[in-house]
């Protein structure tokens, strides 16, 4: 068995405005830390119970080798920070008809590498549309 220890903080702030009725402000900053890792995982000694298997005797043999996971306490640490930042403003051109734009922004940064190695990186997202409400 292993034990798993998962920690996740986030602190989310929104704000919206309105300076004119026909227009809306919104605003977002996220900040999200997450770790999480395994302990040193115990394997039971299962030799004599595939020595006596009589289906695939032997098959996986006595290597200890095979039933080791000494490395996944390591490569399995997950530690990393994400910062989110959106800006989006919406023009009502008319009853029920806004114009939209929006800008979103996010930063990953990997401080320890998980099973793939650091995934550290950014993203800019620029989305603009026309809202209908009916």
């Amino acid at each position: 068995m292993a034990d798993y220890e998962s920690n996740a903080h986030n602190v989310y702030f929104t704000a919206s405005f309105m300076p004119d009725p026909k227009v809306r402000l919104v605003g977002t900053i996220g900040y999200n830390k997450s770790t999480a890792e395994y302990k040193s995982v115990t394997m039971p000694d299962v030799s004599d119970r595939i020595s006596a298997d009589p289906v695939f005797p032997g098959e996986i043999g006595n290597d200890p080798e095979k039933f080791e996971f000494t490395e996944m306490p390591d490569y399995s640490d997950l530690d990393y920070e994400l910062i989110q930042f959106s800006l989006g403003i919406a023009y009502e051109v008319s009853p029920g008809v806004r114009l939209t734009a929006d800008a979103d922004y996010a930063d990953l940064t990997d401080n320890q590498g998980y099973v793939y190695g650091i995934e550290s990186g950014s993203l800019f997202i620029i989305r603009t549309g026309i809202q209908f409400d009916f």
